[in-house]
Parts: C-alpha cells; structure tokens; sequence
C-alpha cells in the first residue's frame, strides 16, 4: 500500500473544521471550506514543498514568548513609521516594508513569532519568485523582512534564534549568502 504525498483537506465531522494528516498528526486549518482554512492549506502544502522539508514532522522548540507573528509585524511598523518619517509622513523606505512584509502576514499572521524559521522564510520567497518579481526586488523583500526579526530580537520580543536561522536563507536561493 503506497501513501499519498499529498497530505488531503478533509473534513472533522464532529468539529466542522478542516484539517490534514501530516506525518500521523492532525492539523486543523480552520473551518471547513472558509478561505482562512483554504490559506492554512495552501500554506502546508507550500511548506512541505521545500526540499528541505524535514517529511511533514515538526519538531518545534518550547517558545520563550506567545506573540504572533501579526503582532511582531504591527509593533515594527509601529517603530517604522517614526523611523523612516520624511517631514511628517511615512517615507518611501516605510511604502517598502509594508509591501515586503504583507506576504509574511497573509502567509504565517496566525503563527506564533518564534516558530517563523527558514523554512517559512522560503516559501514566502517562493511566493515572491511565484509572483514574477525581478530578483533584485525579491532580494530587498527578503532583506527587509531579515531585518524585522532583527529589530524583534533587539526589543526582545522574539528568541534570537529566530534571527539567526533566518540569516541561513539567502535571499535569491543560490548558494552564497547575503
């Protein structure tokens, strides 16, 4: 008997939610045909297409904080917004981020901040390669989206190790880092 590699969107009778067999655990994704359950679903399938993808099993660590990875974004462009101010509105580095970031909140909004690693970083470039964006656009999207993590770290509200395992993923995908 072979497996599928496709992990299927099903139905949870008793629930009404819908969910997915991955590595013998029950993801739920949400309630049963919503858009949100059908974003969660295309989200798990983008993560298990990385080749890295450790085969559906996750192993995560315990995490030091409870806040999403939504929040950590509106706290940065909250800390932005002054930052990148030219005479009293936000500036055109401000335009950037929010272009750069809005993926990483349609894609992982719900997860938890310390669980956004380099696996999810890569399907958030897979997205923007997706999308037909040159590779220069791409590779300051990437860096942009390093660098709110990297300004979580600093105000500690996520675990450096989330910095530091995004630093591993090289915005064009090509073997050299940034």
């Amino acid at each position: 008997m072979t497996r599928k590699t496709v992990p299927a969107y099903r139905l949870h009778k008793p629930s009404g939610q819908a969910r997915a067999i991955v590595g013998g655990r029950h993801v739920y994704l949400g309630k049963f045909n919503s858009a949100e359950s059908r974003q969660k679903y295309a989200r798990l399938l983008a993560e298990r297409s990385q080749p890295s993808h450790p085969g559906g099993t996750t192993a995560t660590p315990p995490t030091a904080t409870l806040l999403l990875v939504a929040e950590v974004l509106v706290k940065h462009l909250e800390f932005a917004e002054d930052y990148y101010d030219a005479d009293g509105t936000p500036g055109k580095e401000f335009r950037a981020m929010v272009d750069a970031i809005a993926p990483v909140n349609d894609f992982y909004g719900d997860s938890l901040a310390d669980e956004f690693g380099p696996l999810k970083l890569k399907a958030v470039r897979q997205h923007l390669i997706d999308r037909d964006l040159c590779r220069t656009e791409i590779n300051k999207r990437i860096g942009r989206i390093k660098c709110v993590f990297k300004w979580a770290v600093s105000e500690q509200i996520v675990t450096p190790t989330v910095h530091e395992g995004l630093r591993t993923v090289t915005a064009n995908g090509g073997q050299n880092g940034i």
